[in-house]
């Protein structure tokens, strides 16, 4: 079996309110922080990272018309942007680092190996300026539009050595990495009759399109049927097991998921209750109901290509003796895989283990308009929780900013070798 890829930092430069950022990720890392602060800022650069494996020849289109462009994205005062990730394949480590002009001309893009012991000075294994494509640097003829990533247009050249001497494919550990972030938002519950006074449906209420879900679960959750769908499918063990989660958020009377599908080719969903309780159909549900079932699909459907998870404030719409059990299955994802979640709810700030390490504030100075990351001091934060229950409740009483009164971690990006930073 195959050593799995996974990002293990992030890196911004000059994108909004960051000047720059570099966010070391192991297991689970909450952000905390005000309104403003950044928090979505992350997430949405973690969504643009991936489009640079998936748009490829499109990017352009995604960072200009989806994203909005320099006008949206670029931080005031500046003329280029920089993303960053690095990517971790067994022993092998990739730092990729791509600049992006406002107008969304790419000025700089590199795919940087370290190995320390095949390179242990690193090794430049793409280099993309001034219309130019290196690899390994030597020249190739390969074409790219102004605003396409040049790491898109490989697949899987561009050959670099491991350990023992042998050529192993380097672009495309790095394209893996980058695909595999997955992003998600809260789920679109919009009450059936809502939805309909507007016109528009809501699928997750209403039934979509039956259909496999190769990709996985989408990013507002839409496709939640055919998710389930594809758990059934998977086997009575694995099923009965996805049950038991269900029934450890949602109560015991759960007797199990329906799915129905009708002449239209649509599929929809339902819960059995037990007894004579009877059958709930997903315009009725609750949001909270849906949204947990969101939670549970997303832990239960393997995932394997998925490098990194990345979840807006998933508390939403969830109960608070519900909080608990979120923060168990976003515990579990990340044995596997890092996670990145945001969120403004004390309750679940109050759930999460080990938050000096995996807690981390999102620091606004209004005066220059500018983020900084911020952990606590372990021991600083020991003290504070002796005589409150979480940094939930830290954060209630007004002490957020004393309990991570500590050195920014987000100053200047780490690197590797004789790496530097594109622009």
């Amino acid at each position: 079996m195959s050593d799995p890829v996974r990002i293990t930092q992030l890196r911004l430069k000059n994108v909004r309110t960051f000047k720059e950022l570099t966010l070391d990720l192991d297991g689970l890392t909450v952000l905390i922080g005000e309104n403003g602060a950044g928090k979505s800022t992350i997430i949405e650069a973690c969504q643009l990272l991936s489009s640079i494996a998936t748009a490829e020849s499109r990017f352009g289109h995604v960072f200009a018309a989806i994203h909005g462009g320099g006008k949206l994205l670029v931080r005031n005062g500046e003329d280029h942007l920089v993303l960053g990730a690095r990517i971790q394949y067994g022993k092998v480590t990739l730092d990729y680092d791509i600049a992006i002009a406002t107008d969304g001309t790419i000025l700089d893009e590199r795919l940087f190996c370290l190995n320390p012991k095949t390179a242990p000075k690193g090794l430049t294994l793409l280099r993309h300026a001034n219309g130019e494509v290196t690899v390994l640097h030597r020249n190739v003829d390969v074409k790219v539009a102004p605003t396409q990533p040049a790491v898109s247009a490989f697949g899987p050249r561009g050959p670099i050595p491991d350990e023992h001497g042998t050529e192993q494919p380097g672009i495309a550990w790095c394209l893996e990495g980058l695909r595999g972030i997955e992003v998600h938002l809260p789920p679109e519950v919009l009450a059936l009759w809502a939805s309909r006074l507007r016109g528009t449906r809501t699928e997750m209420r209403s039934g979509v399109a039956l259909q496999p879900a190769t990709d996985g679960l989408d990013l507002l959750g839409t496709n939640l049927p055919n998710v389930y769908q594809e758990l059934k499918n998977l086997g009575s063990d694995h099923w009965n097991r996805t049950l038991g989660l269900i029934r450890l958020g949602l109560g015991e009377e759960i007797d199990d998921v329906v799915l129905g599908a009708d002449v239209n080719g649509t599929i929809s969903l339902s819960m059995r209750l037990r007894g004579e309780l009877g059958v709930v159909p997903a315009a009725v549900l609750a949001d909270g109901e849906l949204a947990y079932l969101e939670l549970v699909a997303i832990t239960r459907l393997p995932r394997d290509a998925r490098t990194l998870l990345v979840f807006d404030e998933p508390d939403v719409h969830l109960h608070p003796n519900t909080l608990m059990r979120a923060v168990d299955i976003f515990d579990e994802i990340a044995e596997s895989h890092p996670v990145i979640l945001t969120t403004h709810n004390d309750r679940l700030l109050d759930f999460i283990p080990e938050p000096s390490r995996k807690v981390a504030l999102c620091a606004l100075d209004r005066s220059t308009r500018t983020t900084t990351l911020r952990r606590p001091d372990p021991e600083v934060l020991a003290r504070w929780l002796e005589r409150y229950r979480g940094v939930g409740e830290i954060r209630a009483e007004g002490f957020e900013g004393l309990a991570f009164k500590a050195t920014p971690v987000s100053e200047g990006a780490s690197g590797g070798g004789s790496r530097e930073s594109p622009r």
